[in-house]
């Protein structure tokens, strides 16, 4: 989902227009209880899920990526380690995916004029 304010748009990458003050939010606090361990942590080719879709957010929108992390947060914020990502914990992951939201959004400057919201545990999900 993107919600953008105007319509400036720029080229940046290879075969993609990139929104000017675009930001993504990659949402990555759930504690998996379905699944019954943390599936961010699973790797998809080479890397555990939440840094595929740090890295894929980068791609979009450059250093303007927030991740929102919860559950398990300090393992998982290993994992991004080197990637130009800004991280917001939101404590209350437990209550689920609008409070996760919030704190995103709540993250993102007062220059930012669009945002694209992504699952960490879409593994299908690339940055195109």
């Amino acid at each position: 989902m993107i919600a953008a304010l105007g319509s400036r748009v720029r080229t940046g990458m290879p075969g993609h227009a990139r929104l000017q003050g675009l930001w993504t939010i990659v949402l990555a606090a759930g504690g998996a209880r379905r699944f019954g361990r943390n599936k961010l942590l699973l790797r998809a080719g080479r890397e555990p899920l939440v840094a595929r879709a740090a890295r894929h957010g980068v791609l979009v929108s450059g250093s303007r990526c927030i991740v929102v992390l919860g559950s398990n947060a300090s393992l998982l914020a290993m994992e991004l380690a080197g990637l130009p990502v800004r991280i917001v914990v939101n404590r209350r992951w437990r209550e689920g995916m609008a409070g996760s939201l919030q704190a995103g959004i709540a993250a993102l400057p007062a220059s930012a004029q669009a945002v694209l919201v992504t699952l960490a545990d879409q593994y299908a999900v690339g940055p195109a």
